[in-house]
This record gives structure tokens, sequence and C-alpha cells, in this order.
């Protein structure tokens, strides 16, 4: 009784710890719904779209899964973006459903660049998924049997400058966690994000985007980072190549149709063969409608710099 007592209070009390950054935005998703959960003042960026995104971990019980439900686009001549996403993600028993109110305002300082101001007002209910609990596991664990579920509303304040080829950034994710000293044990853990992206485009069609994603949290002290790089061929095809942290990596192809509607795929897999719930190789599938056709040329609200000729023969078709 005592041994699993241990084993289960452990596997949950690791479960919580590692929460700090288990909300993760997959790799596709993050690419196709410019990241606006954990960088809101991107919302709008693009012209806007809306999203559905599933995410599952490979053969391996408890790995995680993701489902993620969204739209955000631009209003007010090009202002303000604003965005709503629900975002629900399992990892063994515990489950996090989450909803997000995202919003920015684009404040134009000349015809090349913005400066936008984001905050993402995060709702979560943490609970357990009792059903996914095994026969090792001892249901009359206090910390199983006396678990509540849990409610938490935090924001995340972001400050962003976005020209019509790079756009950096800073976000502080749950703001409110950050200065509440006593949520330093809760779940939902506070983690600053900093950003950088830059747009390359070799001619009307083609784009190279490197980006560079930084995650620190400063209760576990440990960073998590993604580099990436994704070139859209004829803006009909997509390619990345991603790396995050601890021998982590990705590969992306999407296919855009009409230059609207997007369906990606995304392979992440784990080279040190450190193979657990919390690293395992993931199919990620997403889909995209955007509202914009411009958006693999530059944001929506910067002005259209492109020759006439071009711009008005996109008009035509």
């Amino acid at each position: 009784m005592k041994t699993l007592l241990k084993y289960s209070s452990a596997l949950l009390f690791q479960l919580l710890c590692a929460y700090a950054f288990s909300q993760d935005i997959p790799v596709t998703v993050q690419k196709l719904t410019d990241g606006v959960i954990q960088m809101p003042s991107q919302t709008g960026a693009s012209g806007g779209s809306a999203y559905v995104a599933y995410r599952k971990g490979n053969n391996l019980a408890g790995a995680p899964t993701v489902q993620v439900l969204g739209a955000h686009t631009l209003l007010a001549n090009n202002k303000l973006g604003i965005g709503l996403n629900a975002f629900l993600e399992q990892i063994n028993f515990v489950r996090n459903a989450s909803f997000n109110l995202v919003m920015a305002y684009h404040l134009p300082i000349n015809s090349h660049l913005n400066l936008s101001f984001g905050l993402n007002t995060e709702y979560h209910h943490l609970s357990l998924n009792t059903s996914q609990l095994n026969g090792a596991v001892d249901m009359q664990d206090p910390l199983i049997d006396d678990f509540k579920p849990r409610s938490k509303i935090d924001f995340s304040p972001g400050l962003a400058l976005n020209h019509n080829k790079y756009f950096v950034g800073f976000t502080i994710n749950r703001l409110r966690n950050l200065i509440d000293s006593r949520n330093n044990n809760s779940p939902i853990r506070t983690f600053y994000t900093t950003f950088l992206g830059y747009r390359y485009l070799l001619n009307n069609n083609d784009l190279l985007e490197p980006l560079i994603i930084i995650r620190y949290d400063p209760n576990q002290k440990a960073f998590q980072n993604d580099y990436q790089l994704f070139y859209t061929y004829n803006q009909a095809v997509m390619a990345g190549l991603t790396y995050r942290g601890s021998d982590v990596f990705a590969m992306s192809l999407g296919f855009i149709f009409s230059k609207r509607f997007v369906i990606g795929y995304s392979y992440q897999f784990v080279t040190s063969g450190a193979n657990s719930v919390y690293h395992t190789n993931t199919h990620e599938l997403s889909l995209r409608f955007n509202f914009n056709k411009q958006y693999y040329n530059q944001p929506m609200f910067l002005p259209d710099r492109r020759p006439i000729s071009n711009v008005t023969k996109e008009k035509l078709n």
C-alpha cells in the first residue's frame, strides 16, 4: 500500500511540475496560428484566420494530446486585432482546458513599421481524467482522491515591433501568477517568451521564414527554445524544420489552396532515446482558412508595397 501511495504521489507531483511548459503550442499549430496564445501582440498581424488542430503522441500510453480551435482577425481599419482560442490538453491523467481572449493594438510608426501591444486573457480549468488511471495507481491516494478541480484566470501582456520584413517581441505569460508569490507551486506556471522572426521574400511568391522563440520559467529556472525555418514555394507548398530543446526535432509540410485554405502536418521526434510521457514522437495535423490572401507576403496591417502590376494581377485573379 505504501509503495502504491508513493508511486502515485510521485507521479502526480512530477506531472504537475512538468506542467510548466506543458501548454506548448505544437509546431505546425504555432506556425499556422501565428502563435497568438503565447505571443498576443501578433493577433491579427497576418490579417487573420480560423483554424483547428490536433496533436497525438505516438504509441505511448499517457502521452500528451492537444486539441486547438480558434480564430483571429483585424478590425478598426487594421489597427485592432482580436481572437478567441479553445485549448484542450491532456498529459496522462491530468487535463487542462483553457479559453483565451487575445487582443492587440497595432500603432503605426511609419509605412514599414508598427508597434503592437497585445493581451491574452486566459481561463484555465485543471482536472483529472480518472479513465486514464491504471491498476498501478492507488485510487485512495489522497493526492488523487482529494484532488479538486481548479479554475484560474490569468493575463499575458506582450509587446512587439512588426516590420514588413521582421517582427520581434516579448511576452510575460501569466502575469498574475508571477506577481502572487503564493502561486509558486501552481501547475499553471509563469514563463517569459521572447521571439524574433524574419520574412525574406525571394520573389513575389516564394518566402523564407526563420523564427526563434525563447521561453524561460523563472521558478524552474529552465529554458525551452524553438528554432524554426519555414519555406513557402509559390504560395502553394510550405516546408519547415524545427529544433525544440532536449534533442526534440520536427519536420513540417503544408499545402495551400487558393491562397486561403491550408492543411499542415508535422512529425516531432526525439533523438536522445529518452522516450517518456513528456518526450515522445508526435503527429500534428492543422487546418487553417486565411482571411487574407496576402498572408504569405507581408503583414496585412502594413501597406502593400509590391509593384502595382503585381497587385492588380492578384486582384484580377
